[in-house]
């Protein structure tokens, strides 16, 4: 990627255009596509990445699917609106988020991340890690 490329053309969207749409679970009834403004995308990574304090020097692993909203919004859009970088996982296993993170060394993880990957591991394969998103409740 650190090749020379043409200039891409700006595009000329407003900020109440869509810019995604995000499909459900379903979790509380029916499937169904969510659609994003461009507003709606851009502050919630804003907003996400300033409450995670994500900087330019921060790195998540983005184990979760990027289909999915806290994937796409928390992994990705929050990493880059702060600046950070977004580590991606080609699958899923416990060896491969467990290498990444050996290798990568994200400081930034979801909760459910290190809780699949960490069994059986040596707590010090995880020391680069100093904060984690949670979407779960009690």
């Amino acid at each position: 990627m650190r090749g020379s490329y043409p200039k891409a053309p700006k595009a000329d969207l407003g900020a109440d255009e869509m810019a995604v749409i995000l499909y459900s679970g379903g979790t509380t009834g029916v499937p169904k596509g969510i659609m994003l403004s461009n507003y709606n995308f851009i502050s919630e990574g804003m907003m996400v990445s300033a409450w995670g304090s994500m900087g330019g020097g921060d790195s998540i692993l983005a184990i979760l699917p990027i289909f999915h909203g806290f994937g796409l919004g928390v992994c990705v859009n929050a990493a880059f609106m702060g600046g950070g970088k977004s580590i991606l996982v080609p699958q899923f296993t416990p060896e491969i988020v467990a290498d990444l993170i050996k290798k990568k060394r994200p400081n930034k993880l979801t909760a459910s991340t290190l809780e699949k990957s960490r069994r059986g591991e040596d707590v010090q394969e995880f020391e680069s890690i100093e904060g984690m998103f949670n979407s779960w409740k009690k």
